[in-house]
């Protein structure tokens, strides 16, 4: 080489880690050039403490690509474990059967002491947001290249737990554990992938950078949240990146927004955007989360107007086709007793309702809602995980409530017992009741039940009017009709090893990819940006699946009801659902005109082919006491939750 650069390094002491540079394919002149690549790299084994003449580093790194890539991009001296040799193999035969491996680095808060900012500038994790959107424009990259090929994502983190919780149930995502390889041995298997989704980490940029593949897509964080001398400040990845040489070919994509695309480096848009590299990130701050305590209920005269009318519609709705005890079969004084298994949430209490309202309306029985906790010697618990009964707090319409006790009583007289098998003969009149009393229990998620008379149903669920509405509940109504409002429900708990140990937890990538889909169809009709409310079981993992994130808001903070949650969520203006019943209630009430519904293209797990990436033409009936399939109704959108694909949602027609 006929220049030299002079670079004085030292180990950090606080550290533990091996020297590595021996593991690598190293020329002749070793020290000089060893060095200048391990600062250019800025791995976190070693700090900086002088380099001369920046733009000598630039020429020097432009002269010697060809040498570094050769040099640092083979693994022929690397330490190779048997989990790295079974990893690239995996790689390598991926490309042999129409896979496109395709490499991530899955970050995760890591420590923020003052001791780690000159050893790493990058603290903050990038938002799972952007890689979600990286992940589908790469996907839709390959399938206009060639329709037969499909991306495997290859994702390496550090917190195998959270980046489980995200890509559960996932067909073309295979999570690798970084504790159980060295950082080279990852930055070798990296290399060996053909595209990159890169985060604030240098090493997943060493990875596209050595990658010899003409034909990569590498997409990049645009903001880079850093930390000087203890204060957080934002910068550009053109700022950061200036010494590591970034490539114009290479796309740049907001992290902190829902709407964006990526686009090349090079455009003229990202040097608008670098002009004000605060304006996204700090609007995201005022947005965080809503700050409840300095929030005041606000009569506006005009929406309370606009309220009333609309409840005294659905009431009219509700009256003028009711007809229990009144037009039809008066003679007939049978009652129609709804019990209920302890275990059903509010959205199976509401199916169970409106099987029971319907039959009773056919039948001119008395329809008597049975509610447990009457007999109880405790108040009705609200929280997230509650089953208590929770019809009351809807504007039904049925004869009485009537406690357990009352209800044996009534059916100590005689009754005979209708459920999900043989409701259909009652309802279609092919059997009339033996008994004048009937005890109603079993599972009804069945639509078909209310389909001549929907519009009443709706009425019904979306009043408020019997709500026990706390002064939380008032503040985030009053904020979510202010905008437009999409709910998106994300449901981890109980849907976990829900039945024969068959994991029915939608990937978080499933809500994520329906927000940017809303977000575009919503431009369809309106200028106005989307606001996405978060409803979820597990607040801790959604608070940091969405940190930062531009026009997300965290409804689930624990202190609501779970039934004032399912009315807030009526309270916006478009839906994404996961398998559940809890949030299609919402989504099925919903009047909204230009209303957009997301739901899951798949009830369970065993209804799609994981390894041929498609739905198989027959799949084993599994036994599910509830036999949950959702209703999605005409105009809703689905979306394939196993595979992030090129094929765009597809319409119910």
């Amino acid at each position: 080489m006929n220049q030299e650069i002079h670079i004085i390094i030292e180990q950090d002491e606080q550290k533990n880690d091996s020297f590595i540079l021996n593991q690598f394919d190293l020329k002749h002149d070793q020290l000089n050039f060893t060095s200048f690549v391990e600062v250019y790299s800025e791995l976190e084994n070693y700090n900086l403490q002088t380099v001369e003449n920046s733009n000598e580093v630039a020429q020097f790194s432009s002269q010697c690509l060809q040498e570094i890539r050769s040099m640092f991009g083979s693994d022929q001296t690397i330490q190779k474990s048997l989990n790295y040799i079974r990893l690239s193999k995996r790689i390598t035969k991926n490309k042999i059967e129409n896979l496109v491996p395709i490499a991530i680095i899955l970050t995760f808060s890591k420590s923020n002491s003052d001791n780690d900012i000159k050893r790493s500038k990058f603290n903050d994790p990038v938002p799972i947001n952007y890689y979600v959107k990286a992940m589908e424009f790469i996907s839709k990259n390959i399938s206009t290249s060639n329709g037969k090929l499909m991306p495997m994502f290859y994702v390496f983190s550090e917190n195998f737990e959270i980046a489980k919780n995200i890509f559960n149930n996932m067909a073309n995502v295979y999570i690798i554990k970084s504790q159980n390889l060295s950082e080279v041995q990852q930055l070798q298997l990296m290399i060996k992938c053909q595209h990159f989704i890169l985060s604030n980490n240098s090493l997943d940029w060493w990875a596209a950078f050595l990658s010899k593949n003409p034909g990569k897509i590498v997409i990049q964080p645009w903001y880079f949240p850093i930390k000087v001398h203890g204060q957080e400040q934002i910068t550009t990845i053109s700022q950061i990146f200036k010494t590591l040489n970034t490539q114009e070919s290479w796309y740049s994509l907001n992290q902190f927004s829902i709407n964006e695309s990526p686009m090349i480096i090079k455009d003229q848009q990202n040097k608008e955007r670098e002009q004000q590299p605060y304006q996204i990130y700090e609007s995201q701050k005022v947005k965080e989360q809503i700050n409840l305590d300095s929030f005041e209920v606000q009569i506006d005269q005009k929406s309370a107007i606009k309220t009333l009318i609309r409840q005294q519609h659905d009431k009219n709705i509700i009256l003028k086709k009711t007809n229990l005890n009144e037009k039809q079969n008066q003679t007939n004084n049978g009652i129609l007793v709804l019990s209920r298994f302890k275990k059903d949430g509010i959205g199976n209490q509401l199916f169970s309702y409106t099987a029971g309202f319907v039959l009773a309306q056919k039948l001119g029985y008395d329809f008597y809602l049975v509610d447990e906790v009457l007999d109880l010697k405790r108040e009705r618990n609200f929280n997230e995980d509650s089953r208590d009964f929770m019809l009351n707090q809807f504007d039904l319409v049925y004869s009485k409530i009537i406690s357990e006790k009352q209800a044996k009583q009534i059916l100590s007289q005689g009754y005979e017992t209708i459920g999900a098998k043989n409701y259909k003969d009652f309802f279609n009149n092919q059997t009339l009741p033996h008994s004048k009393n009937i005890n109603l229990i079993g599972y009804f998620l069945n639509t078909q039940y209310f389909k001549n008379n929907p519009e009443q149903v709706k009425a019904m669920i979306r009043s408020d009017a019997n709500l026990n509405k706390s002064n939380e509940y008032r503040i985030w109504k009053q904020q979510i009709l202010k905008t437009m409002g999409v709910a998106v429900h994300f449901r981890i708990g109980d849907l976990a090893n829900y039945y024969d140990n068959e994991n029915r937890v939608i990937s978080l990538t499933y809500q994520i990819r329906a927000m940017h889909f809303v977000a575009d169809k919503i431009k369809e009709y309106s200028q106005e940006p989307p606001v996405f409310y978060i409803f979820s079981d597990d607040y801790n993992l959604v608070s940091k699946v969405f940190k930062n994130t531009e026009n997300v808001v965290i409804v689930s903070n624990g202190t609501l009801k779970s039934v004032e949650e399912l009315f807030l969520m009526m309270s916006c203006k478009h839906f994404i659902l996961p398998t559940t019943s809890f949030s299609w209630w919402p989504a099925f009430a919903s009047d909204y005109k230009h209303k957009i519904v997301v739901a899951s293209e798949f009830d369970w797990p065993h209804q799609y082919d994981f390894e041929n990436f498609q739905k198989p033409q027959s799949y084993p009936k599994m036994r599910d006491k509830t036999n949950f399939e959702m209703d999605r109704q005409s105009g809703w959108y689905v979306i394939n939750q196993f595979v992030i694909s090129f094929k765009p949602p597809s319409q119910i027609k």
